[in-house]
C-alpha cells in the first residue's frame, strides 16, 4: 500500500516521529532522551495498532464484532499512553522555561 492509501493519522504520527528522532539526537540530557525515547516508543506501538486495524477491516475474512471491539480498545489504550508521553515531554518543556 502506497502512501494515499495509509490512514492519515498514521502518516501524522510517522511524521511526528520522524521529528522527535531528530530532537532526540540534539538532546542535551538524559531525561529528555528518556522522554522522547518513551514517546518514540508510543507512537510506534499506536502506528501498529492502526495498522491492523486497517488490515483487520479489509480481511477477508470479514472482523467480527469482538475482533472490532478489542482492534478499537487497543487503539485507545495506544493512545492514552502516547497522550502520557505526550505530557512528560511538555513538563520538561515547561519546566526549562
Amino acid at each position: 500500500a502506497g502512501p494515499d492509501a495509509e490512514p492519515a493519522l498514521a502518516r501524522r504520527l510517522r511524521t511526528l516521529d520522524a521529528t522527535l528522532t531528530s530532537l532526540q539526537a540534539r538532546s542535551p540530557s538524559n531525561a529528555d532522551r528518556t522522554a522522547l525515547t518513551d514517546t518514540r516508543r508510543a507512537i510506534a506501538d499506536l502506528v501498529a495498532a492502526l495498522d491492523g486495524d486497517v488490515r483487520l477491516r479489509i480481511g477477508p475474512p470479514p472482523p467480527t464484532a469482538e475482533q472490532l471491539a478489542a482492534s478499537r480498545a487497543l487503539i485507545n489504550q495506544h493512545g492514552l499512553d502516547l497522550d502520557d508521553t505526550l505530557g512528560r515531554l511538555t513538563a520538561i518543556g515547561h519546566a526549562r522555561s
